[in-house]
């Protein structure tokens, strides 16, 4: 067993494959040269014309050539696990040209006139062992990838034509699913078989509830609405469906990938290409939070999650991940253990960013360093509809996690911020707006007792995916078949992707000298109709409208909704400043005195104990006198 561990190291293995192959092909080519001198010319030519060291020379010579030519030509770059025809192509080009360079060779060194028959054994012997070699190579992987790979995925497929035919292909090839059976709807191919398994009717789905993990939808020219009715009916039965992509996007993918992938991917892309940046990790990054004790509140959100999974691959000393949603916490922690970060403490606790006691037992049991403060309620409607709720968490979490770091000295302390905090209409960007403020305070609380704690916030738009975001509800939405809702034809949003915005959040923390308020830029806004649009097409399907009837997907518009502006902004005033990243700004805005603050935010939790609604608002409009509410 440990034999064929050994081996498998030394050929499977991506970074030593390269030296074996140059080494069993210096083997390889030495035979080669030796055998075809000695068949073409005789059994003892070559003892009898080639002295010791012209025939040293003559081995050498064309051994050093051949190598530096299969380098050149990229002979070792294919994967040895999928040689196929095409590399025997390949192979046999390059070794027609070594063999010529073989025979002049012989010429040069021993005046022997050009012997086709020599070229033409050369060319054979060594062309057959090097192939027969990587097939042995690839046979011997092949074995041992069953051997790893034995809990199968269950796979049904749906559809028995071309596609479904590429597809099983690729799956079989793939060793870590087992086709179980095929489904189609053409009752002529019922009872037939497709890669030795049976092909059913749609009808008999059912009979394998249980039996298979997913089913495929591989069927290129399906009609769009039967292509829903297909989903649906699956869906019912409670069985995962994972769709198979265009052709243009399989062969752009490289493989399968569930639909949502797909939609996931273009949807980025197009943004991408609105905003053409980037978002590679920097040395400031890696050095802020390397060896450090970093607490993120709200861990298992949509930014939080992102900023736990980029700040483990950071080095830190330990991740406090602090969520009060238990499925939440429960994923991203399993996330971590899947992904293997052993070697950092990560330390998970589900709780309440606004519970006091809990929050100053965090700091008193460990010496945390970095704090992200990510824990919010950020759905503009539901925060509506709960006010005292939402300022609660939005205000009071920062409140006291603010006061412990103050106490603590923690070297840094980064709020998550929102767009909807510029002039707010609503309870929500209102709450953040104050939660801005209370860092703010306490920023200049720090610098005049001379600490080393630094306070900043970041403020940006929507993100891909996170769950305020519309993006999730156009999907579903579109999964449904439609409409997909808007608010208003002239709605607009900024838009970036949660890598990017998390990456910048982390930079910008790097950048902190205390007390600033960076603005991401969030590239050029989008029309949320404009974007509605490029989803229904992304996901393969066409406008309903007057023009378009047939269509799939209508729009409607329902209004804009309680506290909603047609257009965000990242400044309240002036002019933003630049920094030393180009995508993050710094804004200078007037700020309340920490001490101003108190005596109304003491009040105020008063009255949110008291459930005294009327009164929690009036106070929250007083301290934010720029929110425009409807609601007192």
């Amino acid at each position: 067993m440990e034999i064929m561990k050994l081996i498998y190291y030394l050929i499977g293995n991506s970074k030593g494959n390269k030296f074996y192959l140059i080494l069993i092909d210096c083997l390889i080519l030495t035979f080669s040269y030796f055998s075809s001198l000695i068949i073409s010319f005789s059994k003892n030519y070559y003892l009898e014309n080639f002295t010791e060291k012209e025939l040293f020379t003559l081995i050498s010579l064309n051994l050093f050539i051949s190598l530096i030519f299969y380098i050149l030509t990229n002979h070792y770059n294919s994967l040895t696990r999928f040689t196929n025809s095409k590399i025997l192509i390949k192979i046999s080009l390059r070794n027609i040209f070594l063999s010529i360079v073989l025979s002049i060779s012989i010429f040069i060194l021993n005046g022997i006139k050009f012997n086709f028959l020599n070229l033409i054994y050369f060319w054979y012997i060594s062309t057959t062992l090097m192939f027969y070699f990587r097939y042995a190579i690839k046979f011997f992987l092949w074995i041992t990838t069953i051997k790893e790979n034995s809990n199968k995925s269950k796979i049904a497929i749906y559809g028995a034509g071309y596609a479904a035919n590429m597809l099983a292909s690729i799956l079989y090839m793939d060793k870590s699913n087992k086709i179980v059976c095929f489904f189609d709807d053409n009752a002529k191919l019922w009872g037939r078989t497709l890669f030795d398994k049976k092909i059913y009717s749609p009808e008999e789905i059912i009979r394998f509830r249980g039996k298979i993990d997913y089913i495929v939808l591989a069927i290129m020219s399906i009609d769009k609405k039967q292509k829903l009715s297909i989903e649906r009916k699956i869906k019912d039965l409670d069985i995962p469906l994972i769709k198979l992509p265009s052709l243009h996007d399989l062969k752009k993918f490289g493989g399968i990938n569930n639909n949502s992938d797909i939609t996931n991917y273009e949807l980025e892309k197009y943004l991408r290409n609105e905003r053409g940046s980037s978002y590679e990790n920097e040395k400031i990054v890696k050095e802020k939070i390397n060896q450090n004790v970093i607490f993120i509140t709200g861990g298992g959100g949509s930014i939080g999650s992102e900023l736990v999974k980029q700040v483990i691959n950071l080095s830190p000393k330990s991740l406090i991940i602090l969520e009060s949603n238990e499925y939440a916490l429960y994923k991203i922690t399993q996330e971590l253990k899947e992904n293997k970060f052993t070697d950092i403490e990560v330390i998970s606790i589900l709780g309440d960013a606004t519970n006091k006691n809990l929050i100053k037992g965090i700091f008193s049991k460990y010496t945390v360093n970095i704090i992200y403060h990510a824990a919010a309620y950020k759905h503009v409607s539901l925060v509506e509809e709960n006010p005292l709720s939402g300022i609660e968490n939005n205000v009071y979490s920062t409140k006291v996690l603010c006061e412990e770091a103050f106490q603590a000295e923690v070297d840094s302390f980064t709020f998550i911020s929102t767009d909807k905090a510029v002039r707010p209409t609503n309870v929500m960007g209102a709450s953040k707006r104050l939660g801005e403020q209370i860092v703010q305070g306490y920023a200049e609380l720090a610098k005049i007792n001379n600490l080393k704690s630094k306070f900043s916030l970041v403020r940006f738009g929507n993100v891909i995916g996170s769950s305020g975001s519309v993006i999730p509800l156009f999907k579903k939405q579109i999964e449904r078949g439609g409409p997909i809702t808007i608010t208003h034809k002239d709605v607009i949003r900024y838009f970036m992707t949660i890598k990017e915005a998390v990456h910048l959040v982390l930079y910008s923390s790097a950048l902190s000298k205390g007390g600033e308020i960076f603005l991401l830029d969030m590239g050029k806004p989008i029309k949320v109709l404009t974007l509605a649009k490029r989803l229904i097409e992304i996901s393969g399907l066409t406008i309903k409208d007057k023009i378009n009837p047939k269509g799939d997907i209508s729009i409607e518009f329902i209004g804009l909704r309680e506290g909603e502006k047609l257009y965000e902004e990242l400044l309240i005033s002036g002019k933003p400043q630049t920094t030393d990243h180009p995508l993050i700004f710094k804004a200078q805005e007037k700020f309340i005195c920490l001490e101003e603050l108190k005596d109304s935010l003491d009040e105020m939790e008063l009255y949110l104990k008291e459930t005294k609604k009327s009164l929690v608002l009036k106070k929250l409009k007083q301290v934010v006198p720029e929110w425009e509410s409807t609601i007192i």
